[in-house]
């Protein structure tokens, strides 16, 4: 594990640890259902539920502290 320790453009270095864990929300969870739900009513339409292959917060809310992270992409 390294260390984020690059000034800010203050000048302050506020040492951080660089870890971005993995995360997954099962399709089957209630969140995902849920809003799965509420798209479907609004767009009429089920949506693609999917993963996102670039990073996010998530990586902190639902990665450490596991609070549900739901994406939302809409064309």
């Amino acid at each position: 594990m390294y260390n984020y320790d690059r000034p800010s453009w203050t000048g302050l270095v506020y040492p951080t640890e660089c870890y971005f864990p993995t995360w997954k929300v099962e399709e089957n969870h209630f969140t995902v259902r849920a809003l799965s739900n509420a798209y479907e009513g609004l767009f009429g339409k089920a949506p693609v539920v999917d993963k996102w292959t670039f990073s996010t917060n998530g990586v902190s809310i639902m990665g450490r502290h596991g609070i549900p992270v739901i994406g939302f992409w809409s064309r």
